[in-house]
């Protein structure tokens, strides 16, 4: 009952220092006085774990078999650090949960099987943002309460504004002295002692089984079975840390590097309270945005027109190109020539749908007409949309349709396959956006999250 009574002055936290020019140490010490001594030394103790999954992160990006329990860790401590700081019902429960599952199963391939050939970069980067989406869901630092059209911005406060705003406030925690501890009770010296006992022993007996079970289903599945012994190679390599720290150079390094990184994490964690107010609301935006509404209706007419009128034209000509192709026999397309085939409709599909979607953008800050409710606008921008889709098919058949059908899967062919498939998907999205009001850039996100994580789990089993 004490936690939770501390728990709810949180959120008088942010009301009783608002004004902005308060030192950030006197803002440690008043967001810690709603602390009992015992949830600091808590609190300080998150620090160190900031600090410990943020030096297996660094660990991870230059020994990949790091990937998964980084991850591991790293969510723990931030899940640690909501429920601390903010309760269970802090953030936002789906958001936080996908990106916290696909955060993971990424780790997990990194660990297991490595980077891909060709697209590690593209491994790395969306690990990455997985992890960044994860902890601006879970503190809950969105403008809308959920993904949105301002996701952008809210990543840029969750990753760059609120850990340098708050940067030292980790220092100054562990700085705060705290009243001295009360001496425990014999029996409640016993009771904590059989606590940690308990403990152990269950660790001990869900080993043992686990190993049990494993080793009987390896025998039933004998791709179950490798896949455990993976498993424990990459465990052993973990713990061979004679090998993995020999050189103290590099571990003095990492640990350097942590610091800063250890602290801005807990600087966002803290963020959710000290900060005065969310980050821009979508409202609030668009009020900015009247400045720059200043181009009429016919300006929009006449961009969207011409460019409907070149893709109209376009699609004329791809049909009859495309029923060349399929009049001939696919067998006889020799691989270079198949190879300029799809190259070529993935770079079109590629520059087309970013323009589509930069003229999408445009309209939205520029335009004094709002096309989704504007019908000659809407209709054009239907119709961009619309052909974009149809580039999208266009460029898909002629990767899986022809290259991958005749000459298989690769690394690289599979990543450009994923890229088709969202930009796909975005597309219909937006042309649903232009009639309904759902929300397209949070399905979109999750579309293209969630599909990268399987893509690179099947890549893992098909290459």
């Amino acid at each position: 009952m004490e936690t939770n009574n501390y728990t709810t002055d949180l959120q008088l936290v942010s009301q009783e220092y608002s004004d902005e020019k308060t030192s950030l140490q006197t803002k440690t010490k008043k967001f810690l006085e709603h602390f009992s001594p015992k949830d600091i030394w808590k609190i300080k103790g998150l620090i160190v774990a900031c600090l410990v999954s943020c030096f297996l992160y660094v660990t991870y990006l230059t020994h990949f078999s790091f990937a998964f329990p980084a991850t591991l860790v790293l969510i723990s401590t931030i899940e640690l650090g909501c429920r601390l700081l903010g309760g269970k019902a802090k953030g936002m429960r789906l958001e936080s949960g996908i990106f916290m599952v696909t955060s993971l199963l990424q780790g997990l391939q990194i660990s297991l099987w490595g980077l891909h050939d060709n697209w590690g970069s593209a491994q790395i980067l969306c690990l990455h943002a997985s992890i960044l989406l994860y902890l601006m869901a879970r503190t809950g630092q969105s403008s809308q309460d959920r993904l949105g059209i301002m996701v952008w911005l809210d990543l840029i406060y969750t990753s760059c504004i609120f850990p340098l705003k708050y940067f030292f406030i980790g220092a100054w925690t562990l700085l705060y002295k705290t009243a001295p501890k009360q001496e425990l009770s014999e029996e409640e010296k016993h009771v904590i002692k059989n606590h940690k006992w308990m403990i152990l022993i269950s660790i001990m007996i869900a080993l043992v089984l686990t190993v049990f079970a494993a080793s009987q289903l390896s025998q039933v599945l004998p791709a179950f079975g490798q896949l455990w012994r993976q498993f424990f190679q990459t465990l052993a390599t973990l713990l061979d840390f004679t090998i993995t720290f020999k050189d103290n150079g590099l571990l003095f390094s990492r640990l350097i590097t942590s610091i800063p990184l250890a602290l801005g994490l807990f600087a966002q964690l803290a963020a959710t309270y000290l900060a005065k107010e969310k980050p821009l609301s979508q409202k609030r935006f668009e009020g900015h945005l009247k400045a720059t509404r200043q181009f009429p209706k016919v300006a929009a007419y006449i961009v969207l027109g011409s460019l409907c009128f070149t893709y109209a034209l376009f699609i004329l000509t791809a049909t009859s190109q495309m029923g060349e192709l399929l009049s001939l026999n696919q067998a006889s397309i020799p691989a270079h020539q198949a190879s300029h085939i799809a190259v070529q409709g993935f770079w079109q599909l590629v520059r087309v749908s970013t323009l589509n979607l930069g003229i999408l953008a445009g309209l939205y800050i520029f335009s004094k007409e709002n096309f989704f409710t504007h019908k000659g606008l809407r209709f054009l921008s239907t119709l961009l949309f619309t052909f974009a889709s149809l580039f999208a098919l266009i460029a898909g058949w002629k990767l899986f349709g022809v290259y991958m059908a005749l000459y298989g899967v690769t690394p690289r062919r599979l990543l450009s396959g994923w890229f088709v498939t969202v930009l796909f998907i975005w597309c219909v999205l937006t042309l649903i956006r232009l009639y309904k009001p759902i929300q397209a850039t949070r399905l979109a996100v999750f579309y293209a999250t969630i599909s990268f994580t399987l893509v690179s789990l099947l890549g893992s089993f098909i290459l």
